[in-house]
């Protein structure tokens, strides 16, 4: 079988997640922005709020949520049926390099460059 190819994209993507269904794909690139992807319909949304690169993201266990960090040395939250942003977390240093959800969508987990984990508590 074919690939099929999503071209949206200005630079490198850097990041990719998909939906729990596998319906839904989110990516983050070098371009500063998030795409929530239809593949079946070839349709997208794209997020903007980075001011730089993004470097990870993670779609929240619920899928609901989509979290993201980014050479801007911000953590996002993103809601994921209308892509509005809920919140942004100055983050401690630049270029935070991974980030995912705990099994229940309680905590976020944060990775630094200077070998620094951080966890981050989710509230309603």
């Amino acid at each position: 079988q074919q690939p099929v190819p999503l071209p949206g994209h200005s630079r490198s993507v850097t990041t990719l997640d998909f939906s729990s269904d596998g319906n839904i794909l989110v990516t983050g690139s070098f371009d500063s922005t998030i795409r929530i992807w239809n593949p079946s319909a070839g349709q997208f949304d794209i997020l903007q709020g980075h001011t730089d690169g993004v470097n990870e993201l993670a779609i929240s266990p619920n899928d609901q949520l989509i979290v993201s960090c980014g050479a801007d040395a911000t953590i996002r939250l993103w809601r994921m049926t209308d892509g509005a942003e809920l919140a942004v977390i100055d983050a401690p240093q630049r270029n935070l390099r991974s980030i995912d959800f705990n099994a229940n969508g309680t905590l976020i987990a944060t990775g630094s460059p200077d070998g620094t984990i951080r966890l981050w508590g989710i509230s309603d």
